[in-house]
């Protein structure tokens, strides 16, 4: 909200009247606005929607606001409404409608197809919670061939591979590959999985990592080319032939073997004792396939998975530019506070060096330490870290594994640092750091991008008065690995 005022000297007290007015009477009101205008599951989705409200005086802002925002408000609502009846494939710049289960289907995949993208939860989502894995499991019951088939479109993305291999099962992906044709592609992955497995001295976790490889490099090769998510449905890859899924396999496996260090017993064992169906070579075309990777630098298979996989695609700065409008909810706003002792934590921990991080996987540790500066614990998922992607030089969409575990020594450090915030923060006096952590550092906020970077947007509460006393500037952060600054606006 956008307001304009004759005196800069009542801005404060205006925007914390107008604060308390959107959250107890706006919002509300809205909500049952978009409840009545709104029946059999239909969904209006809004690009962008501006209301000019004009001049409301100061000494009727809780009244007028409120009826000139909501009136208007509904008004344009009913207007698009009754164009999207006029002309039912509208898709213009105003917005579009969906109706019934077929909308309720799509908004699932969008939303999806948005977090593989993105790494985020967008704030549209209509399902309470955040349970992914309970998402996928629904659309693969009640609408497969769309799901998989925008997925295999974004393939070509390592971030998108990534998240897809961390929250797929083993039997979804068997529908992925068979829905392109490559069952017997599956089925060397099944055997080589059986195969580990049974390996003396092979835990969880090195099949884990070995899983992360083998289907990373078999997605890169057998999807789509990253079309335009507004692309049909319907993909239309061709399948591939014999030759090229062995070409798949041989690549995929050549990556086990000379980055892994895969006994290159397992998959010789594989190609000639494997039941029938299985095995998609003879033991002479193995050896010239995997002989092909080998012997040829120019050949040999991209690596989209340096330690630890699956990686970001993003580089450790920001890489310029960005689309338009991003909107992004977070819930560790607060970390902004700590912004000018990141840089000697960082080196602390040699994570960094001369400004820059020294490799993505000490990035990665570093995004996970600032989730426990937030949280208190290390459990956490990838989606509410965008801010702590920022704040360590990554895009909020670069991919970070989930699975990372601190050192007792990071988390000390972690603590010394909090303790050291909030001794310099005179105006805190004996806060701890749990009180800390649920006062100032979770707090609800908004990331927004803008032609300059990025801004963090925090509300203003009661006890933010002692903001007046912080004795660092939070308004501006400018940290040496990050190509453009953060504003925050508190």
């Amino acid at each position: 909200m956008d307001l304009h005022l004759a005196e800069r000297s009542k801005a404060d007290p205006i925007r914390d009247r107008v604060s308390t007015i959107c959250r107890e009477q706006i919002i509300p009101a809205l909500s049952e606005i978009c409840d009545k205008l709104t029946e059999n599951q239909e969904q209006l989705f809004l690009n962008r929607l501006e209301l000019d409200l004009g001049v409301i005086p100061e000494d009727e802002l809780e009244q007028v606001l409120v009826s000139k925002l909501v009136d208007t408000f509904e008004e344009q609502i009913k207007e698009l409404i009754l164009n999207s009846d006029i002309d039912s494939g509208m898709a213009s710049l105003t917005g579009k409608k969906e109706q019934g289960e077929d909308s309720t289907s799509r908004s699932r995949v969008d939303v999806l197809m948005h977090y593989f993208r993105r790494g985020t939860i967008p704030w549209w989502c209509p399902y309470p919670g955040t349970d992914i894995r309970g998402w996928i499991e629904e659309q693969f019951s009640e609408d497969a061939r769309s799901f998989l088939s925008a997925i295999e479109r974004e393939l070509g993305s390592p971030a998108v591979r990534g998240r897809v291999i961390r929250h797929f099962s083993d039997a979804q992906f068997r529908r992925l590959f068979e829905a392109r044709q490559l069952t017997e592609v599956f089925r060397f992955y099944e055997s080589v999985r059986q195969a580990v497995r049974s390996e003396p001295g092979q835990t969880s976790r090195s099949w884990k990592t070995i899983r992360n490889v083998f289907l990373d490099a078999l997605l890169e090769r057998v999807g789509g080319t990253g079309s335009s998510p507004s692309t049909p449905s319907s993909s239309g890859s061709q399948p591939l032939s014999d030759a090229q899924k062995k070409r798949v396999v041989a690549g995929a496996v050549y990556l086990l073997v000379e980055e892994q260090g895969l006994s290159r017993k397992i998959i010789d064992a594989i190609i000639s004792d494997g039941p029938p169906g299985i095995s998609l070579f003879s033991d002479d075309e193995w050896e010239r396939a995997f002989d092909e990777f080998d012997s040829s630098s120019g050949s040999r298979p991209a690596d989209t998975t340096k330690d630890p996989p699956p990686k970001a695609d993003i580089p450790s700065g920001p890489t310029g530019a960005k689309e338009e409008d991003q909107f992004i909810e977070i819930q560790n706003a607060g970390l902004v506070l700590v912004w000018p002792y990141l840089n000697k934590l960082f080196e602390h921990l040699d994570f960094v060096e001369e400004g820059a991080f020294v490799s993505d996987p000490a990035t990665h540790r570093a995004v996970h330490l600032l989730h426990f500066i937030a949280a208190g614990h290390e459990e956490g998922e990838e989606h509410k870290w965008p801010l702590n992607k920022l704040l360590c030089g990554l895009e909020p969409e670069g991919l970070v594994p989930e699975d990372i575990e601190l050192s007792d020594r990071e988390k000390e450090e972690a603590v010394a640092m909090v303790k050291s915030t909030i001794d310099h923060w005179k105006a805190l006096k004996n806060t701890s750091v749990g009180g800390f952590r649920e006062t100032f550092l979770q707090r609800q906020g908004i990331l927004r991008s803008d032609p300059h970077g990025w801004k963090v947007e925090i509300e203003r509460i009661t006890y933010d008065i002692l903001l007046d006393k912080l004795p660092w500037p939070i308004s501006v952060i400018n940290l040496p690995w990050n190509e453009e600054v953060i504003h925050v606006q508190w």
